[in-house]
C-alpha cells in the first residue's frame, strides 16, 4: 500500500521466479521489467491457500479471465505472457534486466520530478473513480501543473529547442 503513495516511481526488476508474495510485490510496483527467463505466478492454490492479499494488486493489472485462471490453477506465466497480460511493461534479454530497468529509471528521472510525482499521485487517485469524477479531478491537476515553474521551463525549452533544466517546483 505504500508504493503508490511514494513520490517517485518504483520499478520492479524481476529475475527468476516471482511467485506468490513476490508476484504480488512486483504487481504493487508502478512499473515492471522482467528478465526473458522470469516467471510470475500464484501457486498458493496448490498448497490449499488462496492469494488473498496480492489479489488486490493483481486485479488492477491483469484482465479478469486470465487472472481467474491463474489464481485457480497456480500456473506460472513466462515473461512474454505476463507482458501480454499487462503484468510486465518490458521483457529484457536474458541477464540484462537490471540494465533495462536502470535505463527506464534514467528516462523517468530525466523528467520534472515535481510533475512525475504529481502525475503518479493523480494516476492512483483516479484509479477507482467514476469517469466524470476523474475528469473533474484531472482538470484541477492540469490547472495546478500549468502554474509550476517546471511547466513554464518545459515549454520554454521546447520553443528554444534545448533540454529543460528542471527546478522541481
Amino acid at each position: 500500500a505504500r508504493i503508490p503513495a511514494l513520490k517517485v516511481p518504483v520499478i520492479a526488476a524481476v529475475h527468476g521466479d516471482a511467485l506468490g508474495g513476490g508476484c504480488g510485490l512486483a504487481m504493487a510496483c508502478d512499473l515492471v521489467v522482467a528478465d526473458a527467463d522470469a516467471r510470475l505466478g500464484t501457486p498458493e492454490i496448490k498448497l490449499g491457500l488462496f492469494p488473498w492479499i496480492i489479489l488486490a494488486a493483481l486485479q488492477r493489472d491483469v484482465p479478469r479471465k486470465p487472472l481467474m485462471e491463474m489464481v485457480l490453477t497456480g500456473q506460472k506465466l513466462d515473461a512474454q505472457t505476463a507482458c501480454r497480460l499487462g503484468m510486465v511493461n518490458r521483457v529484457a534479454p536474458a541477464g540484462t534486466v537490471l540494465d533495462v530497468a536502470g535505463e527506464l529509471a534514467a528516462e523517468i528521472a530525466s523528467r520534472s520530478p515535481l510533475v512525475v510525482a504529481m502525475g503518479k499521485a493523480a494516476f492512483y487517485q483516479i484509479a477507482d473513480q467514476p469517469y466524470e469524477d476523474a475528469l473533474a479531478y484531472m482538470h484541477g491537476q492540469l490547472s495546478l501543473n500549468l502554474l509550476t515553474d517546471d511547466a513554464m521551463e518545459g515549454v520554454a525549452a521546447f520553443l528554444q529547442r534545448r533540454e529543460p533544466e528542471w527546478k522541481g517546483r
